[in-house]
C-alpha cells in the first residue's frame, strides 16, 4: 500500500464552517498521490456530548434540549458551507435522530456501554461534513465509518484494537471504492459485534497512527494549533525553543511525563514500520514542524533534548515500614499493582530499605488521610491480598508523607522530562 499519506486533523482544526474551509484549502495546497484523512469531533463537542449523557443518566430532561444545541451548531456549520437543499443536512438529521433514537430506547444503566453509542456522534457528523465538503470543492474522496474498519474488543471508552482484523477490513474498503482519498473518523472503532466503542478521550492520535500502519504510510502529519513540537508550551512560556527533530523513544517520554503532543499510544504503530510523524500547524501551514522519527541520523551528534512540562496535580507519597523491616518485592508489586488498578499514572519510583517513595498524579477527591485504606474501602479491590499488604505498611506514614516538589527532573537515555510547577492539592 505504497504512496500513502495520512493527515490527523483535530477538533481544533475542524471546530466551525472557516477552519473547515483550511482543511479544504490544505488539501489542495499539499496534494497527495494517496490520502487518508482522519477527523476528530469539531471544537468542544466531545465534552458537550459528555454533558449530554450526565444530564441523561441522572434523569433530567434538560438532557433534550442540549442535544438539540449540538445538532443546530453542526446545521449551523452546514449552512455556511452548502446550498439549502444539499444532501448533507439529510446525514446530519440521520445521525442525530439516530443518536437520540438509542437514548429514548436504552435502559439506563451500563453507562460506558451508553458513554460509546452517544459520544460517537461527534466524530460521525463532523467527518461527513467535512467530506462532502471537500467533494463540493472538487476533493474527490469515499467516506468511511472507522466502525467498520477498526474492530475492538468490548471494552468501552477504553477498546483493544485488533490490528490483524482491522486491515483485513480496510483493505476490503480499499477494493470497493475506486477513491485515492477517504474520510474517516478517530477516536472510534466498533466490536465483532457492530456495537460502537471508543479508544479513550484522545485516541483520535492514536487512530491516525493505526491507519497509517495499516497502509503502511509515507508520512503521518498531525495539524495542529502550533507550528511542531516544542520544548515548552509555546502559548505559556516565551522561551519555549521549537525541537524540529525527536525520535520516537524521546516522544515516548514526553507524553508519559505529560506533555501535551499526542496519545501515549501514537508511537508504537508508527515505530514498527518506521513511519515518520510530521507535527505542522494548520495556522501557518508554510512552516515545516516538526518531525518524530525512529533515530536521528547521527546519532553520536545528536543535541540532546529537554522538555519542561506544566502538569496539575502531581504528589510524591512516601510509604514506610512499621517496624523498619526491609520493603518485600513482593510489597512493592501488591502497591504499585493497586496503583495500575485504579489508573493512577506513576511517574517514578524511589525505593530504600525501608522506604518507597512514589511520584504520580493525583486523583480529584482523594482523601488525604489514610488514603490507603481508603482505596480498600471505597473501590473494594483485592481486599484479601491488600488487607495483608496494609498490615505490613504503615498507612498512618503513608497518609501523612504527601511531599509536593517545585522542581522535578525524570531522567532518560538521551535527555530529561524536567517539572517546574508546585503541586497543588
Amino acid at each position: 500500500m505504497a504512496n500513502w499519506e495520512v493527515d490527523k486533523f483535530g477538533g481544533a482544526s475542524v471546530k466551525d464552517a472557516k477552519r473547515l474551509m483550511n482543511v479544504a484549502f490544505l488539501m489542495e495546497k499539499f496534494p497527495s498521490a494517496q490520502r487518508m484523512v482522519v477527523v476528530s469531533a469539531m471544537g468542544k463537542t466531545t465534552n458537550a456530548l459528555e454533558d449530554v449523557l450526565k444530564t441523561f443518566l441522572d434523569g433530567d430532561d434538560h438532557y433534550l434540549e442540549l442535544f438539540e444545541q449540538i445538532r443546530q451548531y453542526h446545521l449551523m456549520v452546514a449552512e455556511q458551507l452548502f446550498q439549502k437543499n444539499d444532501t448533507v443536512f439529510h446525514k446530519i438529521h440521520a445521525l442525530f435522530d439516530q443518536t437520540m433514537s438509542f437514548m429514548q430506547h436504552v435502559p439506563v444503566n451500563h453507562h460506558d456501554y451508553i458513554y460509546d453509542q452517544v459520544v460517537v456522534l461527534g466524530e460521525l457528523v463532523s467527518s461527513r461534513i467535512l467530506s462532502d465538503f471537500l467533494n463540493a470543492r472538487g476533493v474527490h474522496n469515499q467516506w468511511l465509518d472507522a466502525r467498520r474498519i477498526i474492530t475492538t474488543n468490548n471494552d468501552y471508552r477504553s477498546a483493544k484494537v485488533d490490528l490483524r482484523l482491522s486491515k483485513e477490513n480496510l483493505q476490503k474498503a480499499l477494493e470497493k471504492y475506486s477513491y485515492s482519498c477517504f474520510v474517516t473518523q478517530g477516536f472510534i472503532g466498533a466490536s465483532e459485534e457492530g456495537i460502537s466503542t471508543t479508544l479513550g478521550r484522545e485516541g483520535s492520535d492514536y487512530s491516525a497512527a493505526l491507519f497509517a500502519n495499516m497502509l503502511d504510510a509515507n508520512k503521518l502529519t498531525f495539524w495542529k494549533d502550533v507550528d511542531g513540537i516544542w520544548s515548552k508550551d509555546p502559548n505559556i512560556f516565551k522561551d519555549a525553543v521549537q525541537l524540529s527533530e525527536v525520535s520516537f523513544r524521546e516522544a515516548v517520554e514526553f507524553t508519559y511525563y505529560g506533555a501535551k503532543i499526542l496519545h501515549s499510544k501514537t508511537i508504537q504503530p508508527l515505530a514498527n514500520l518506521d513511519i515518520e510523524l510530521h507535527v505542522r500547524s494548520f495556522l501557518a501551514p508554510e512552516k515545516t514542524g516538526s518531525k518524530i522519527v525512529h533515530k536521528k541520523e547521527n546519532a553520536e551528534e545528536a543535541t540532546i533534548n529537554v522538555m519542561e512540562a506544566q502538569t496539575d496535580g502531581i504528589v510524591a507519597t512516601q510509604l514506610e515500614t512499621k517496624d523498619y523491616s526491609y520493603i518485600s518485592l513482593g510489597s512493592l508489586i501488591e502497591v504499585l499493582e493497586q496503583f495500575d488498578k485504579l489508573g493512577i499514572n506513576i511517574l517514578q519510583v524511589s525505593r530504600s530499605a525501608t522506604t518507597l517513595t512514589i511520584v504520580h498524579q493525583n486523583i480529584k477527591g482523594l482523601s488525604k488521610q489514610h488514603w490507603m485504606g481508603n482505596i480498600l474501602e471505597g473501590h473494594n479491590l483485592y481486599q484479601s491480598e491488600l488487607g495483608h499488604l496494609a498490615s505490613q505498611i504503615n498507612t498512618q506514614n503513608i497518609s501523612g508523607k504527601l511531599l509536593p516538589f517545585a522542581n522535578f527532573d525524570v531522567q532518560y537515555a538521551g535527555g530529561s522530562i524536567k517539572f517546574q510547577q508546585e503541586v497543588k492539592f
